[in-house]
């Protein structure tokens, strides 16, 4: 029911193996990629190669040391918490996708494409609308499963913002071993990707952007010629235009964990 360290027994049968191999040159310690756990959790929840496409995970080198999915739940449970970890995100078109963040940019948005009407009303092309600082935690701690202490309950934590004077940390608990290196950067860098994405705005445009989807990014030119390298998290289709909810995309803080 779920994934720790993969082992392999390099024969064809258990009699083989036996017969042919002592118990400890047959096995062979691996750990899976994130490609092949996303591609299991889809199979598992009934969905077949053909609906879903997971190549571009083979981006992310890092590889799943173990991971658990022990709860009756969907596979977005378990794809979510893989996302957490791993800095990628999904979305459906003609069958699911899964990208990994920090993608190129797939088209530059003028200023003057913005703020698309089916009236003569005015409304703001371009709004920006920046989160408040005092929303964000000053520190996250990660919960996690130790790998290097017997696979025991284990908590690490991100360094705390200096940008924010709320005295809080928020706990997220992540069903996945971890060693506390990697338990401590991820937690900086979820924590540092939330401060680093504090503008979002809702943009209309004309039809003819219809091919945009949901993780793709965008560079968006305000009206005074500032360019916005800036996510899309959600589209909605009303025909002939699209509304797109962005989110400001800075992925420095993702190089850590590639």
């Amino acid at each position: 029911s779920g994934y720790a360290r993969w082992f392999v027994i390099a024969a064809n049968n258990r009699a083989d193996a036996v017969k042919t191999y002592s118990p400890w040159s047959t096995l062979t310690p691996t750990s899976p990629t994130v490609q092949s756990v996303q591609s299991d959790i889809c199979l598992r929840a009934g969905l077949t190669a053909s609906q879903f496409d997971v190549s571009a995970l083979s981006a992310i080198t890092r590889d799943v040391d173990s991971f658990t999915w022990g709860d009756v739940s969907g596979a977005r449970t378990p794809s979510e918490t893989l996302e957490s970890l791993f800095f990628y995100e999904a979305t459906c078109t003609d069958k699911i996708y899964f990208y990994p963040r920090g993608r190129a940019s797939v088209a530059s948005i003028a200023f003057a494409d913005l703020g698309a009407a089916l009236d003569d009303g005015t409304k703001e092309q371009f709004e920006l609308r920046k989160i408040n600082d005092l929303e964000l935690p000053a520190q996250l701690a990660v919960n996690f499963v130790n790998i290097d202490d017997d696979y025991q309950q284990g908590a690490e934590y991100s360094d705390r913002l200096t940008s924010t004077t709320a005295v809080s940390t928020e706990a997220m608990q992540l069903n996945a071993g971890l060693t506390p290196t990697d338990a401590k950067e991820i937690a900086d860098v979820i924590l540092a990707d939330r401060a680093a994405t504090n503008l979002t705005t809702t943009v209309s445009l004309l039809g003819e952007r219809a091919l945009l989807m949901p993780t793709d990014v965008v560079t968006v030119t305000d009206s005074d010629g500032t360019a916005y390298r800036m996510r899309i998290v959600k589209i909605t289709d009303s025909f002939p235009m699209i509304e797109a909810d962005l989110v400001l995309d800075d992925t420095a803080s993702l190089e850590s964990q590639r």
